[in-house]
């Protein structure tokens, strides 16, 4: 399994060198309660909400043995990620306001969404970034054209 980030039809992309032992899909559903006058509460199944998923991991600051891919790349540049420059692509990705893509592989992952939080520090003296994201399904408005007569 890999994770990878990516914006603009895979313009730049991270592959994030250390996967997080665990993250969590949440898949709402906007379901209501009703009351009624003759059978009290009825539940109204409503219209999926939006996908969100939150991890931690950190980015490493140095080349260890366990790094899922140790020449991490840019498809503009093709150099490797150093632990600021994750956090600096993923600031600046942010502030453009652009829908990114979630792929995981080895699994049905593979969805368009936006930031909605990104928190990191330095937790010991490795110089290592920890860093948590919680990201949302982020759907492309689909219009239909009509044609004036």
């Amino acid at each position: 399994m890999d994770i990878y980030l990516s914006i603009n039809n895979n313009q730049q992309i991270i592959q994030l060198p250390i996967l997080p032992d665990q993250y969590d899909m949440t898949y709402p559903m906007n379901n209501t309660t009703k009351s009624t006058i003759n059978s009290g509460d009825m539940r109204i199944i409503g219209l999926k909400g939006l996908k969100s998923i939150s991890f931690s991991s950190f980015f490493p600051s140095k080349e260890y043995g366990f790094i899922r891919e140790k020449t991490a790349y840019s498809a503009i540049t093709n150099e490797g990620y150093l632990a600021w420059d994750y956090v600096k692509l993923i600031e600046e990705w942010m502030e453009e306001r652009v829908p990114i893509r979630l792929v995981i592989t080895d699994t049905p992952i593979n969805i368009a969404v936006t930031i909605d939080s990104f928190t990191y520090g330095i937790k010991d003296g490795s110089g290592d970034i920890h860093y948590s994201i919680s990201l949302t399904e982020f759907r492309f408005v689909e219009t239909n054209k009509k044609k004036v007569i």
